[in-house]
């Protein structure tokens, strides 16, 4: 008898099929992809309560019953990097397949033989460097700009992160020490300031010039003076730096206050101080080749460098309102508004000037720039160029539920849905992938070499309720991807400290052996995280000092003698968890401590604790974050934790976005799935200056690991239900104003509630929306 089942996508795309019992579930699987148009090889069905379907057994060995649903997952797709005239493409298989102009690196035959189970590429002007599963880095293209590693290559050990100038690159390695090459003047030569390149962080390049962000929030600069190599003049300023953009020949650093510091080519931008007292709650700055455009936490912008390249914005100032994300050519810039419409300014020649597009630029996903043309993706997956050379309409009847752009100096790279690749722009600049067509579809759906497959999904799914109506949702695989071409970079997220290391790759190396107990009983008491806060002061550490800080200072260094978690240190017996704490490690530890004694104020007995930064042994050793984190997302430290609490904290602070961290949303999940949230169980405190923005979705969250960030969405997109619950939450959570009567209460908040845990405190009622206050009475 004939089982009808319908099978979906995670962005909600549905088809209804009929099998029969005796039907492989391999051909099951290959008529969904064709039906959904993903193409074949794709992706894995996957059932109800998260389990991947075997291919090999017939339908009925699945227990498959009529009317049930089934989801599709999209498991591995190619990921494409470029340098000035070349691409490289990451296929399935961890192999790369590249093409353009050989002098640029669109010839790898030299290397390819050691092109295997590569993670992700970099590339400067005229090289790439990818980076391999085992933390070794492979080189190829112009020897002159970095193409040529071998003076190195015996200390590319454990690398976690590349960033490149035009001509050289500088690669992190897992113990926070440099690795440079490439052309000496131009930053390959980094010997001049090696002593001050330990624990770096993220770092941003220059043309010609590299800036590192040190744990302790200094920065290093090397390379050509005049390329903002030289940093000097602005050391004193440099201080709690969260994030680092770069024009040409600029920096401008984002400090924790909101604020910024710029150097370099005062023409290219090194010299804000037209608009300096314009530059407060800066949230993100993007950067054409000699101007900044800064989003303020409002929405507005803020401009400065050479007006004719985008540093004047005044005849668009009144239309960038709710700015998203800005992306730049050369000379101009496109913001994308909360509604996804966009505005452009800068070089018309250069795509500052969108007007023959204007009424097809309509709910804009992502924007994605050549040198001198801009590439818009639709929700639709349609493209729409603008500007110089990058005129689409060649392939515009190719460029269909396109997933992901990525640019060379003149041409472009779309990836479509079910993992082709379509190019256009100058040929000999990678516009013309024809020649290796065939090696890009060959393996761009197999999985990796080395990468068995897991027989369940992180967490367990549900059935969906109702195809998902958010148009962001399919572009989750779009940014995982654009963020997989590229180490992340300064201006896009630091590292969270939980791990270098993907949650699969935990490894069966020697480690020291470590004392970490049953994670629920690593708390910690409101007096012992006082008592903490005081000892760090008389360290003679300022109030402003952040988790990253502490860290460093105090709870590694203990960690690594004891062997066991800082908890355990306080507490050797262990303590159980009574209250579960979401937080950001960039917060002020001294404003931490308050928001949270604030929120228990009025509780008759203060609760357990349990925090990620004592709860885990903290260590300079990816490895043993990795093996401690374990390889599922639902069973690792903080989800067992949570499971195990009853009450659900969220710490908000006034120097980032706590759901801007992957890890924040993923314990927001948790706590939705445990009943949390429906309940008065969660407590929110701490002030926070991040209103919701438009559009937010779980998507845009940050992750140092972009397989944690996987593992983590497709848990998260699995469950519909769940899935638009902390949506609300989040928004709720972020929006909420105080009353001007309780601002005094956290020092210097926009926003704030709390909720104590002993019944309503006494300012619930007014500080907290209908919602929470029927939650908090409840």
């Amino acid at each position: 008898m004939a089982i009808a089942v319908n099978v979906r996508l995670l962005s909600g795309k549905t088809v209804a099929l009929q099998t029969e019992p005796g039907e492989e579930v391999r051909t099951l699987e290959l008529r969904a992809q064709t039906a959904l148009g993903v193409g074949q090889g794709t992706g894995r069905l996957v059932d109800s309560s998260g389990n991947i379907l075997d291919v090999k057994p017939p339908v009925k060995r699945t227990k498959l019953e009529n009317g049930d649903s089934l989801t599709l997952c999209i498991l591995y797709q190619v990921q494409i990097a470029a340098s000035a005239w070349a691409f490289a493409a990451i296929r399935g298989d961890g192999s790369v397949v590249t093409w353009g102009s050989s002098d640029a690196g669109g010839d790898s035959s030299a290397v390819n033989g050691e092109l295997n189970n590569v993670q992700h590429i970099q590339a400067s002007a005229g090289a790439f460097a990818a980076v391999r599963a085992d933390g070794s880095v492979v080189t190829w293209g112009d020897a002159g700009r970095g193409g040529d590693s071998s003076l190195v290559q015996d200390q590319l050990k454990s690398v976690q992160q590349i960033q490149a100038s035009c001509h050289a690159f500088a690669a992190i390695l897992g113990d926070g020490s440099v690795v440079t090459w490439g052309r000496a003047q131009f930053g390959g030569d980094s010997s001049a300031v090696q002593d001050e390149l330990k624990n770096v962080r993220q770092i941003q390049a220059s043309s010609c010039a590299f800036a590192a962000i040190v744990d302790d929030g200094s920065v290093v600069a090397w390379g050509s003076a005049g390329h903002a190599g030289d940093s000097s003049a602005v050391r004193d300023q440099l201080k709690n730096v969260q994030q680092i953009q770069a024009t040409r020949h600029a920096f401008a650093a984002i400090l924790g206050d909101g604020s910024v510091v710029t150097w370099g080519n005062a023409g290219a931008g090194g010299d804000s101080s037209a608009v300096q007292d314009q530059l407060s709650n800066i949230r993100q700055i993007q950067a054409s080749f000699t101007a900044f455009a800064a989003i303020l936490a409002d929405g507005s912008v803020v401009t400065w460098g050479f007006p004719d390249d985008g540093g004047d914005s005044s005849a668009v100032q009144d239309q960038l309102k709710n700015v998203q994300q800005i992306q730049a050519t050369q000379s101009a810039f496109a913001a994308i508004l909360g509604d996804g419409s966009v505005v452009t300014w800068g070089d018309a020649e250069f795509g500052g000037d969108s007007s023959a597009v204007q009424d097809q630029l309509k709910n804009v996903q992502q924007i994605q720039a050549c040198q001198s043309t801009f590439a818009a993706i639709l929700d639709d997956g349609s493209v729409v160029t603008w500007g110089g050379y990058g005129d689409s309409t060649a392939v515009q009847d190719k460029l269909k539920n396109v997933q992901q752009i990525q640019a060379s100096c003149s041409a472009f790279a779309a990836i479509l849905g079910d993992g082709s690749v379509v190019t256009w722009g100058t040929a000999d600049h990678g516009g013309d992938s024809s020649a290796v067509e065939h090696e890009l579809l060959e393996k761009t759906k197999t999985q990796r070499k080395g990468g068995k497959l897991p027989t369940k999904l992180p967490v367990k799914c549900r059935t969906w309720q109702r195809p998902l109506q958010l148009s962001s949702l399919p572009k989750w695989a779009q940014q995982l991807m654009e963020e997989s071409s590229a180490p992340p970079t300064a201006a896009q997220q630091p590292p969270t400290p939980s791990s270098s290391l993907p949650l699969s790759s935990a490894g069966a190396l020697s480690r020291p052996k470590t004392e970490t107990g049953p994670t629920e009983m690593n708390s910690v008491t409101v007096a012992q995280l006082k008592t903490l806060a005081e000892e760090v002061r008389l360290r003679g550490e300022a109030d402003s000092v952040n988790m990253y800080r502490v860290n460093d200072i105090l709870v590694k260094p203990a960690c690594c003698t004891h062997k066991k978690p800082y908890a355990r240190i306080l507490n050797a017996e262990g303590l159980s968890v009574e209250c579960f704490v979401t937080h950001a490690w960039k917060e002020e530890l001294q404003k931490f401590v308050r928001s949270i004694e604030l929120c228990f104020a009025h509780a008759p007995e203060k609760p357990s604790l349990w925090i990620c930064i004592f709860a885990i042994i903290q260590s300079d050793n990816p490895l043993d974050l990795s093996e401690q984190l374990g390889n599922d997302p639902a069973h690792a430290p903080f989800t067992e934790a949570l499971k195990r609490a009853n009450r659900y904290l969220v710490v908000r602070n006034d120097a980032v976005d706590v759901f801007a961290r992957i890890w924040c949303c993923w314990e927001l999940y948790c706590a939705a799935q445990g009943g949390f949230l429906q309940s008065d169980k969660y407590i929110v405190t701490g002030p926070s200056r991040f209103p919701n923005p438009e559009n937010w979705d779980i998507g845009k969250a940050d992750a140092s690991n972009l397989e944690d960030k996987r593992l983590i969405m497709l848990a998260v997109a699995s469950n519909q239900e769940i899935y638009h619950t902390i949506i609300e939450k989040a928004v709720l959570i972020r929006n909420h104003h105080v009353p001007e009567e309780d601002q005094e209460k956290c020092g210097n908040p926009a926003r704030w509630m709390a909720r104590s845990l002993g019944g309503a405190s006494h300012a619930t009622a007014a500080i907290l929306p209908p919602t929470l206050t029927r939650h908090a009475s409840a």
